[in-house]
């Protein structure tokens, strides 16, 4: 009987190009405190943030190229370019301005979940090109060095608008407390005992409605926060009771909170689309005890805490109304980065 090999034999890749690096960062959900994020908010006031990442991805890989070419490739908006022609891909092109679009390299992304999708996709997306084109240029970077570059790259190179959540949450993943002030970030990963995690996972649950279609503007901006401080300070409050029931271990507690921060959302008028409602209602009357829309029309999410011997209920309940399941975890890490030229 021959010996057997230590290792499965591979079959050689066709694509004449090497694969240099990969680079995945989880996507998140916000539990509570979005739209204080904002430097119009929170240099005003202090303020702060729970968020979670998930597993549900951003990837990147760097492969050599002919010299002289940047090639460019987005495999989930079906995009090919060169960085030339690159205005279909502003945050390819931008992450590609920060490291002064080193040539003979191609950067192939990849994302779970369409844009827009109240996940943080865009910031992750960054955090990973971040991650091949730093390590490309021999650097070694921390999480939180990538959330900062990432947010220079989203906010300032490609000028596009938004908050500083994302790209802390994403590059650091597990649970992430956030506090935004005029000092700037503090962002701190918290330890949360694992049955606290694995009994919150056994309540988590996250639909996209299936017709993402919808004529309303999205309602929740920082604009709607201006000269509304006893708003933004219960909010402020709720996010501390919540991270104290987290890392306590008090799951129960941390689902009604939750709960709490929607209505006290819907106290400032900030009522979700009449289709996010009537499914948070349904979900509450078949055992749903708090939930929060994630992502405006067309990215629109709803992520549910439920008693986990009503999850099969609650899933059937939403199905049956037009929303659909996305299977997902906690993920414990933020950027990884790894070489591609593993055989």
């Amino acid at each position: 009987m021959p010996e057997p090999t230590p290792y499965p034999r591979q079959r050689a890749l066709a694509d004449p190009r090497t694969l240099l690096w990969r680079a995945r960062t989880p996507l998140r959900i916000s539990f509570a405190g979005g739209s204080t994020d904002f430097p119009q908010v929170f240099e005003q006031q202090p303020t702060a943030v729970l968020c979670a990442g998930v597993s549900l991805y951003a990837s990147a890989a760097a492969y050599s190229a002919e010299p002289g070419s940047t090639p460019l490739r987005s495999l989930d908006r079906g995009i090919a370019c060169d960085l030339a022609d690159s205005d279909s891909l502003p945050l390819h092109q931008a992450a590609l301005r920060l490291f002064r679009s080193p040539d003979a390299v191609a950067i192939e992304t990849d994302v779970d979940v369409p844009s827009g999708s109240g996940l943080g996709a865009s910031s992750a997306l960054v955090a990973s090109m971040i991650g091949v084109l730093g390590r490309h240029r021999g650097l070694d970077l921390g999480a939180i060095e990538v959330a900062r570059l990432a947010y220079f790259v989203e906010r300032k190179i490609a000028g596009q608008p938004g908050g500083l959540q994302d790209q802390y949450a994403t590059a650091l993943g597990g649970f992430s407390f956030l506090e935004f002030s005029r000092r700037g970030v503090e962002a701190v990963r918290l330890d949360v005992p694992a049955d606290a995690r694995a009994e919150l996972e056994s309540r988590l649950l996250l639909f996209r409605h299936v017709d993402q279609h919808s004529d309303r503007p999205a309602n929740n901006g920082p604009e709607q926060l201006d000269d509304n401080r006893p708003y933004v300070e219960a909010l402020r409050h709720l996010v501390l009771e919540m991270r104290r029931a987290l890392v306590s271990g008090h799951i129960g507690t941390f689902s009604l909170l939750l709960h709490e921060a929607w209505e006290l959302k819907r106290s400032l008028g900030h009522a979700s689309e009449p289709i996010v409602e009537d499914a948070y209602a349904l979900a509450l009357s078949c055992g749903a005890l708090g939930g929060k829309q994630l992502g405006g029309p067309g990215g629109r999410h709803l992520m549910l805490l439920v008693d986990p011997a009503t999850r099969r209920v609650v899933r059937e309940a939403l199905g049956g109304a037009g929303w659909s399941d996305v299977p997902l975890r906690f993920a414990a890490d933020g950027t990884q980065v790894w070489s591609g030229r593993l055989t």
